[in-house]
């Protein structure tokens, strides 16, 4: 064992058996109550390899925002209720936060023994959640403390689905100021293409084809646009196209859900996370849902909606005015993320969108045809589903958005909306620009 002491810390260095070298860093200044990290390294020493134990999965919570920031809090009361649980016999646990500086550093903290101990912790630096190297540097280390067969990568904080409107979006995209994962401190977010590039690096560090699941414990983020962008770096998600309401996800619910699987596989797990938060009494009635979505079948639903797509452009393009006015009813008497909201409005309910068109059209037309094949494709793509939501005409939510805004807000956000995957690779942009131009002219 060796012992260093400077005028601020102690830091001790021991090997702990059959979890490889560990490093304890005590801080004593400037705070009501002592610190200390503790950090399981992996490697060498005299002789003898070590490496900390792999486990079936390792969870690893991103949590964005600050402590003064109803967000953060709710994660803090999940934490709490998450530290009895027992679930890290077979799960790790590990999370970074974001504090407000009054009270704590930034760091890491991982579930040991129904404790949550101090992995790391980042004195005098801003950690700015919004920045993909941050995210990236968090999930590169915790592949290496803590080994997994499978993953589960959750960000906990604002979400506002395919737009993101922080200070880079601005710059890159022309884009206002809001996103997924929100750092309300530096005024950032993570956008679409971001995600892409976090989950990419994290498989290449793991090894693995794809991340398990990624869970968005955040609000209007189960979209279609998403699904594309991700698809080719995870197998599933588990977000919800409405508000997360209440606390966000359960986790304590969770981990007992968890405990009880006979089958841990990523699809069975993924399910008991849609269970554990509509099942949740934290949710106070809210009006939600969530959704397990399976990106494997995204190419093949992406590819009808392309060509209805390309369908409805022809009928524009042919000045069928009928035709277009029924496409305008159908996307009007759609559900939305929230229907009085001029802004959520934009969040279409695809499945719905699908049926209304079908009604509209009846049923021997060409588009109605699409529309049932896009419709009838629900159940393969959304594997899982709950809701406690509905929407107008009394239907219930069916699990996924698209994008379709008004003329105001299309015209802030197409610059971004056309560099994200499904914008560059599909026809739905060229039919938004098309639909808000007949109606113009």
């Amino acid at each position: 064992m060796q012992t260093v002491e400077t005028e601020i810390s102690r830091t001790v260095i021991y090997l702990a058996k059959n979890a490889g070298p560990v490093q304890t860093l005590y801080y004593t200044p400037t705070h009501s109550s002592p610190l200390s990290e503790t950090t399981i390294v992996s490697g060498a020493a005299g002789g003898i390899n070590y490496s900390a134990r792999k486990k079936k999965w390792t969870f690893l919570c991103y949590v964005c925002g600050q402590t003064n920031d109803f967000m953060s809090l709710a994660v803090d009361f999940e934490l709490i209720n998450l530290k009895y649980s027992g679930i890290e016999s077979d799960m790790n646990f590990v999370t970074q936060f974001v504090a407000d500086p009054k009270y704590s550093l930034p760091g890491r903290l991982y579930l040991k023994k129904s404790n949550f101990e101090t992995a790391k912790l980042f004195e005098n630096k801003i950690i700015n959640t919004g920045d993909e190297n941050n995210i990236i540097d968090f999930l590169k280390w915790a592949a290496e403390m803590f080994p997994a067969e499978h993953y589960l990568l959750s960000i906990s904080g604002h979400g506002s689905g395919i737009i993101s409107m922080d200070e880079q979006s601005i710059k890159d995209y022309r884009a206002p100021a809001y996103a997924v994962g929100y750092d309300d401190h530096s005024k950032d977010s993570l956008n679409l293409p971001e995600l892409k590039r976090v989950c990419a690096a994290f498989n290449k560090e793991t090894g693995k084809s794809k991340l398990d699941i990624f869970l968005f414990d955040a609000c209007l983020m189960n979209m279609v646009e998403i699904a594309c962008q991700l698809k080719d770096e995870v197998d599933y998600t588990v977000s919800s196209m409405k508000t997360v309401t209440g606390y966000g996800m359960d986790l304590a619910l969770f981990a007992d859900k968890f405990k009880k699987l006979s089958d841990k596989s990523p699809f069975q797990v993924g399910k008991a996370m849609v269970d554990a938060y509509i099942d949740s009494d934290t949710l106070d009635g809210g009006n939600t849902n969530l959704c397990l979505s399976d990106l494997s079948k995204t190419d093949e639903f992406i590819s009808l909606i392309d060509e209805l797509a390309s369908a409805a452009i022809e009928n524009i393009d042919m000045r069928n005015t009928t035709a277009v006015e029924l496409m305008v009813k159908s996307i009007n008497n759609s559900s939305s993320a929230y229907d009085d909201s001029a802004f959520y409005k934009q969040y279409v309910d695809i499945f719905d969108l699908m049926v209304c068109i079908k009604e509209n059209f009846g049923p021997n037309q060409h588009l109605s045809k699409l529309a049932d094949n896009i419709f009838n494709f629900r159940d393969k793509i959304n594997v899982y589903n709950r809701s406690n939501a509905y929407y107008q005409y009394n239907r219930p939510v069916k699990g996924f958005s698209i994008f379709i805004p008004a003329a105001d807000y299309w015209q802030r956000y197409q610059n971004q909306y056309k560099a994200i995957d499904f914008g560059l690779n599909t026809r739905w942009p060229e039919l938004i620009d098309k639909l808000l131009s007949f109606k113009t002219n």
